[in-house]
């Protein structure tokens, strides 16, 4: 399988036969991130996007988010606390 991205690189499974006629390349690895500030990154965005959902589903009620979630309502409150984020029932909303 081929995947092509905006840089011009192409991506194939590795052991295909796609492998074998790719250019050998240099990557500038002082251009990317770190793999685990990466990650970070895309877990702190999936864990706002998550969390925006579970307590749109749920009314801002943070037990009822927490129930959807199969997790304590510690570990809403967390996640809430660490990306500065607040649970507003829909009868607060403006």
């Amino acid at each position: 399988m081929t995947a092509s991205s905006s840089t011009g690189l192409v991506l194939v499974e590795v052991g295909s036969e796609e492998t074998a006629s790719l250019p050998e390349s240099q990557v500038e690895l002082r251009e990317l991130r770190t793999l685990k500030a990466a990650r970070r990154e895309a877990i702190n965005r999936f864990e706002v996007e998550y969390l925006r959902a579970l307590l749109r589903k749920s009314g801002g009620n943070v037990t009822r988010a927490a129930a959807l979630a199969e997790v304590s309502r510690q570990v809403i409150h967390k996640l809430i606390a660490r990306h500065r984020l607040q649970a507003v029932p829909p009868s607060s909303r403006g």
